[in-house]
């Protein structure tokens, strides 16, 4: 069985090999529907990557907040302006799915989050 470049012999594999190739599935798996998802969003809402992916993690359906979406953004190592740069993208991305009835709702000072509502209006739009 071959995934990207790694090999495994099922038959001949321990139990630790095996279960830490069904993590390395399950971690591509994950990626490629976190790519999938990111894709349509940009498709349907016109979005940058970075928004894309902000907006894939709050379709997750929890309060996000803006260091975690920084993470999200900008990987492992976020600028010092990340708070503001994510706070363009919420502002803009409002803008994008308010025609759709969606918005995006603040806890304040805990984070960001789609109220349920909004949830399935974004997936059905994007067709997720």
């Amino acid at each position: 069985m071959i995934i990207g470049t790694k090999r495994i012999d099922v038959d001949r594999a321990s139990r630790e090999e095996l279960i830490a190739y069904i993590d390395d599935l399950e971690m591509a798996l994950e990626l490629s529907r976190d790519q999938d998802c990111i894709l349509k969003l940009k498709r349907r809402f016109g979005l940058t990557p970075s928004a894309a992916a902000i907006l894939s993690r709050l379709l997750r359906g929890d309060v996000c907040s803006v260091r975690e979406l920084s993470k999200v953004a900008h990987g492992d190592s976020p600028p010092s302006f990340a708070k503001a740069v994510i706070g363009d993208h919420i502002c803009r991305l409002r803008k994008k799915i308010k025609p759709f009835g969606a918005s995006i709702a603040n806890e304040f000072g805990v984070g960001f989050y789609l109220d349920p509502q909004s949830l399935a209006t974004v997936r059905k739009a994007a067709g997720l």
